[in-house]
Formats: C-alpha cells, sequence, structure tokens
C-alpha cells in the first residue's frame, strides 16, 4: 500500500510518501511544497514594490512616494494586496499537489485537520488548502482521512523525547532551534523511519503517518 501523508500551510506544506507492508514501511521519502509568491503583486495593482512610510506614519502601499494614505485606505489596500497574494499561492497550491498526487497514485492520502489558530483568516486559508488536496484525491479517487494534531501529538512523551534530542546538541546547535517540539519530534521519527527531513514541516506529515501506521492501521 502507498501512503501520502501532509502537513499543510501556506507557506510550506510537508509531504511524506511512504511503502507499507504488513505494517511496516519498505520504502519513505519526504519533500517540502513551497508554494511561489509573486512579490510584483503591488505593482500588478497599481502600487509600488513595497509599503512605504507616509507623511501621516502609517505604513501602507502607496501609488507614489508621498502619498498619503488614510487609515480606512491603508487597511482596504492591504485587503487587497493579501487576496490577491494568497490566489496566488492557492492557485501555485493547486497545481503542485495535483502535480504530486496525480505522480504517486497513492492508495489513501492522510493529513492533519486543520484546527483554528492565529486568527479566522489563517483558519480560512487552511481550510481552503485542505479543500484543495480534498478535491484532487477526488478527481483521482482517492480517500483521504483527517486527524486533529491534538490527538497525533498525544501519544509523545515530548518531556522525555526533548530530554533526548537536547542531549545530542551543543549549546551553539541549541540556541538555532526555533521550535523544540517540532525539533524533538522531527529527531525521534528521523532515527525510528531513517529518513532525514529538510523543514519541520516534513517531520509534521511524518508524524501523521506515524500515527496511522499504529493506531489506524
Amino acid at each position: 500500500m502507498k501512503v501520502m501523508t501532509f502537513d499543510l500551510s501556506s507557506v510550506c506544506i510537508g509531504c511524506v510518501i511512504a511503502d507499507i507492508e504488513n505494517k511496516k514501511v519498505t520504502k519513505i521519502a519526504s519533500c517540502p511544497i513551497i508554494p511561489k509568491k509573486d512579490a510584483l503583486i503591488p505593482i500588478k495593482l497599481g502600487f509600488l514594490k513595497s509599503k512605504q512610510k507616509t507623511e501621516n506614519g502609517l505604513n501602507s502601499y502607496v501609488k507614489y512616494s508621498g502619498e498619503s494614505v488614510s487609515k480606512t485606505e491603508k487597511k482596504h489596500r492591504d485587503s487587497v494586496v493579501r487576496e490577491a497574494q494568497n490566489a496566488k499561492i492557492m492557485e501555485d497550491i493547486s497545481l503542485k499537489l495535483s502535480e504530486i498526487v496525480t505522480a504517486i497514485k497513492p492508495d489513501i492520502i492522510v493529513m492533519e485537520k486543520h484546527a483554528i489558530f492565529n486568527g479566522i483568516l489563517t483558519s480560512v486559508l487552511l481550510a481552503k488548502i485542505a479543500g484543495i488536496l480534498i478535491g484532487v484525491a477526488g478527481d483521482n479517487g482517492i480517500s483521504v482521512l483527517e486527524y486533529p494534531v491534538s490527538i497525533i501529538r498525544k501519544r509523545y512523551n515530548l518531556v522525555s523525547l526533548t530530554k533526548d534530542f537536547v542531549k545530542t546538541l551543543s549549546p551553539s546547535d541549541l540556541e538555532k532551534i526555533k521550535d523544540m517540539t517540532k525539533a524533538a519530534i522531527g529527531f525521534y521519527l528521523g532515527k525510528k523511519y531513517s529518513i532525514a527531513f529538510q523543514t519541520y514541516d516534513e517531520s509534521d506529515a511524518c508524524a501523521v503517518l506515524d500515527y496511522y501506521l499504529e493506531e489506524k492501521l
């Protein structure tokens, strides 16, 4: 059985592909799926490339240097640019997910179920990305399973994993760790499945695979 697991994000989607026989992983690989951002979107919308500080102290998209922008207009321009950027991201994610799923042709797709966090806009974006993946799977006749991240992580003794991980680090390496929990889980799963991850998103996708293997098969 071939399984693809995903950790969804608008910045980087983690993907793990595994061949499974008798509940054992016989082959495994991971990759980050990074959507393209169009840095020229503000210009295409009639603004300068990046925000500038206006005379009244606002950091806003402007049509020309020195343009005065009200708070209401700044908010509107931020929204217009953000929506255009998100639309471009969604377009690229749709293309990339379609390409990889069609090429791999897994028997099943398993992904983290998105939760409401970091504001409603982030939640809406994640829901749209999940919808894209579900749509791609449907087009290819592939079943999709979703599991909440809280349930996936509940299986791990994070204190023990973190202690074991920290023992392997030098003081300078320790300072570079941005998310200790994700790094510790990634270290554990990397050893368990003999795989090296480029990103936390990939190790999160591997945690989805680990949960599916240990709890659902």
